[in-house]
């Protein structure tokens, strides 16, 4: 199936390809002219003989032909600024359109390694193939597994897990209750921790209203199948910019983040949003699909823009009356003692407000959101969120450049503190930089930018394998990439983990990503206290340092 990033988009060839099967080569140093150097001079050593690379192309006019010219514009576009430069022939398929075809006849060129295709279903009968005549390195994927169903031991087994995980998670609530005693009963005399420990006034935010689209994880069976690995012949390395393989990662690092268990002593619950597009779909599958296998099986609410009122009380604040054992203050009547009245007021609205921000800091009903959506819909899903709530996109989520776009830079207020993943290049990507390195034009919109670094990436693996290299790690444009021939048919790509600011976005590392802290909801929580006439007396100076401390191991929100 085509990726659905590459549909639809135009432009200019970079490089004049042949209709002919045997395309010209790129204009290099020709291996006369290297010798004859190495005669005249006895002292210099012979050049190397450079080596020969191809790339598959589809079929002319076809709809991957324009988009593919944006990767085969990353591998010319390298290639000419590498300082060992390689032949890279330009084979186009015959009439019977036969990728296999291509590969052979790739190989009796004396390619020692291809790049290409880009079309998954060219790329399927790859897969299918006995053996290959040559290495590729494909610039897309295809389904790694197959779904086996499980037998009914193996439904049992699974069973036993389930029972046992919940068996250690009353364990570990009991053990957190406990804890929560003893730190009560430490608390008392303590007038500052109690208050924190257990605040006057609190609130929640109402999660158990009924909107369209949400499907609770509860109410979803589980699929009874396992993933077994298919067989691919050896040589084949898939890269590519798969959404599922970022949308995989980024559910590792939230579920990383998140804390063992909740301040009820409860499992953390997690939330996938999604729309109902194609694309969004197989993003937010793949969310679901791996949150699974890590034992946080997510709601799924499916956005619907026209309704976003809906999505505002699902997560609406829910403010607790005062004890009910205290009976309300009377009211005072304005025309009788107007300044006692208007003091009434404010001290109400005070104590209102007081409530409110207490909700807003309560306890998320979900401790973590992965949003399958794109930079316009998920700024106007973000407000609507629980203040304490880490957000995770992947790279859809991206809003573009705010150096160099206004609507970019607006975008990222209404997405502050959305941790995501994306092309290093992407991230960081400058014209004035890329046209030093490359000496070409800049690629013209996001789709191009991101093929051309595959392209790089790509050509920087074919040299490594058509060397003798079958292993190997580098810092690609595309992110950071391994492979290895001899343990699996897809090259490991991890996008630079970023976090979107006020203005901006920041790159972080994926530990900094993972510690990063909203709030600190107990200084938060304590900070209204500091204003009531009866203060609470001071800390002891000794835990300054330590909270000092603290703060500076603790990402700055941006």
């Amino acid at each position: 199936m085509k990726h659905p990033l590459f549909a639809g988009l135009l432009f200019p060839l970079m490089a004049t390809v042949c209709a002919s099967v045997f395309a010209q080569t790129p204009p290099t140093p020709a291996p006369e002219t290297a010798k004859q150097a190495s005669v005249a001079d006895e002292g210099t050593p012979a050049k190397a003989e450079p080596v020969k690379l191809a790339f598959i192309l589809p079929r002319k006019k076809s709809r991957f032909d324009a988009v593919t010219q944006y990767a085969l514009d990353g591998v010319l576009a390298a290639n000419y600024a590498s300082p060992n430069p390689a032949h890279v022939l330009l084979i186009r398929p015959g009439a019977d359109d036969n990728v296999a075809n291509q590969l052979k006849a790739a190989a009796n060129a004396g390619a020692l390694a291809a790049i290409g295709p880009l079309d998954r279903n060219a790329i399927e009968q790859i897969a299918k193939m006995d053996y290959l005549p040559l290495p590729v390195v494909t610039l897309n994927q295809v389904e790694l597994d197959t779904a086996i169903p499980l037998t009914p031991e193996e439904i049992q087994a699974r069973q036993m897990q389930e029972e046992a995980r919940r068996i250690a998670d009353a364990a570990a609530r009991e053990l957190n209750a406990t804890t929560l005693a003893q730190q009560e009963a430490l608390s008392e005399g303590n007038p500052a921790l109690e208050e924190a420990l257990n605040p006057e006034s609190s609130g929640s935010i109402a999660s158990d209203l009924k909107v369209p689209g949400l499907v609770l994880a509860k109410d979803i069976a589980p699929e009874n199948v396992r993933y077994e690995p298919r067989l691919f012949p050896r040589g084949l390395l898939m890269t590519g910019l798969s959404l599922e393989a970022d949308a995989a990662y980024v559910a590792d690092l939230g579920i990383q983040a998140l804390p063992r268990l909740t301040e009820t002593g409860e499992r953390p619950k997690v939330l996938v949003l999604d729309q109902d597009k194609p694309l969004q779909k197989r993003i937010s599958a793949a969310f679901c699909q791996k949150l699974t296998a890590l034992g946080f099986a997510p709601d799924r609410l499916t956005i619907d823009l026209k309704d976003l009122q809906r999505i505002t009380q699902f997560f609406e604040l829910v403010v607790e009356d005062d004890d009910p054992e205290i009976e309300p203050e009377e009211p005072i009547d304005q025309e009788v003692d107007p300044l006692g009245w208007r003091q009434q007021q404010l001290r109400q609205t005070r104590e209102s407000a007081e409530r409110r921000a207490q909700a807003a800091l309560a306890e998320p009903p979900y401790y973590a959101v992965f949003m399958a959506l794109d930079a316009s819909t998920a700024s106007q899903i973000r407000p609507r969120l629980p203040l304490r709530t880490r957000l995770w996109g992947t790279s859809l989520l991206y809003p573009g450049n705010p150096e160099t776009d206004s609507s970019a830079k607006a975008l990222t207020y209404d997405l502050k503190q959305v941790g995501f993943v994306d092309s290093p290049f992407i991230l960081t990507y400058n014209d004035e930089a890329f046209e030093a390195t490359y000496h070409v034009p800049p690629p013209a919109g996001l789709v191009a930018k991101q093929l051309f670094a595959l392209g790089v990436d790509a050509l920087s693996i074919a040299n490594s394998i058509a060397r003798g290299q079958t292993a190997g790690e580098l810092a690609g444009l595309t992110g950071s990439l391994s492979f290895n021939l001899d343990l699996s048919p897809v090259v490991t790509r991890h996008g630079a983990c970023a976090m979107i600011a006020n203005g901006s976005i920041r790159m972080l590392s994926p530990e900094e990503l993972i510690d990063f802290h909203v709030i600190d909801p107990v200084s938060r929580l304590a900070k209204p206290k500091a204003k009531v006439k009866k203060p609470a007396p001071q800390a002891p100076a000794q835990d300054a340092p330590e909270q000092t401390e603290k703060a500076a191991d603790t990402p700055a929100a941006p």
